[in-house]
């Protein structure tokens, strides 16, 4: 089950662990263990060239926040000068000044992951840790269907906002949202710290995702995608698992501040691990398992092995473009996005 998209490799830039946000669910600081804050430009720009010369031919500028590098509009310019395509996994914040969306969108930005934890301004913020968040990602969504910036969004489940998520859809799709990542907690950092706040089982929260999906489908979106959780909670939509699939990325590397150029899935996966009843699963050898504290937290009783690949979810659909956006990879997405 490994990727299919040969002509994708990408080199991932964690630029800084600096953030404008405090996200009660924030897991990013907790997965190094460096005191180094900031990459500067100069690490930077090796790093770039030398992923060029290798044949990289994606870049994801990640963080903490990377919008808040004081170097970001160079990295920016830098990337698009060597003819990658740039992806930008941020709050979004920054966007919420026009002529920083404007410049993005000008030096050549060509996809945004937004990090929307709610579409309720009470809830984002308290999951966001910020007053005032809300009316800011508000301009931001606005600057960008503006500006034409093909954007997805993360959503980051807790036991706030998990029954919510077809309001979530209704609400943001307005603003020109078609492609959403579920994202489950990796219990490090803040979510740590806040887990009897934000805790929830897998579980009790799949029926949610699954009719959202279907609705943000059904208005002319994509189905979801999801990370950070076993392929054997979603039996018939396995191939939107993307760390199933991801497994095929064995060439991805990335950097952090303060450390050297290292494999993307050996830092996402480090902290999860596969119970007995993984071994009969048929996703064994691709599935990078569970989240170790999920377990510590819930047990493993949740766990039941896939030992047959279910009936696909778009094999109950009779429109012939339903079935040909489900069959899609999220590379796939993207590329349409890039359009």
């Amino acid at each position: 089950m490994t990727n299919q998209n040969i002509d994708f490799k990408r080199f991932e830039i964690y630029m800084t662990q600096r953030c404008n946000r405090n996200c009660v669910y924030c897991f990013a600081k907790d997965n190094l263990k460096t005191k180094v804050e900031e990459i500067d430009f100069n690490t930077i720009s090796k790093s770039v060239y030398k992923a060029k010369k290798n044949g990289f031919n994606y870049i994801t500028l990640l963080g903490g926040e990377p919008t808040v590098h004081k170097d970001f509009f160079k990295v920016l310019a830098l990337c698009k000068k060597l003819g990658f395509k740039i992806h930008i996994f941020t709050n979004g914040l920054k966007f919420s000044d026009y002529e920083f969306a404007l410049k993005v969108k000008k030096i050549g930005a060509d996809f945004l992951a937004l990090n929307l934890p709610d579409y309720r301004k009470e809830e984002f913020e308290f999951l966001t840790g910020l007053k005032g968040s809300y009316s800011q990602i508000i301009k931001a969504l606005k600057n960008i269907q503006k500006l034409k910036i093909p954007l997805s969004s993360i959503f980051l489940v807790t036991k706030t906002n998990y029954s919510k998520i077809e309001n979530y859809v209704e609400y943001y799709y307005k603003m020109g949202l078609k492609l959403i990542v579920i994202q489950y907690l990796n219990y490090l950092g803040n979510a740590d710290k806040n887990t009897e706040k934000i805790k929830v089982k897998i579980s009790k929260t799949v029926k949610y995702m699954k009719k959202a999906s279907n609705n943000l489908l059904k208005k002319g979106g994509y189905p979801f995608f999801y990370e950070h959780l076993p392929a054997c909670f979603l039996k018939e939509y396995e191939n939107k698992v993307l760390d199933l699939y991801l497994s095929g990325f064995d060439e991805s590397e990335c950097i952090h501040p303060g450390t050297p150029e290292e494999k993307s899935l050996e830092i996402s996966y480090k902290h999860r691990i596969k119970t007995p009843q993984c071994k009969k699963c048929i996703y064994y050898k691709y599935c990078p398992g569970i989240e170790k504290k999920y377990l510590e937290i819930y047990g493993s009783d949740e766990i039941k092995p896939v030992i047959k690949k279910a009936k696909q979810f778009w094999e109950n659909y009779k429109n012939k473009e339903y079935i040909r956006k489900s069959k899609l990879s999220f590379l796939e997405t993207m590329k349409e996005f890039e359009k």
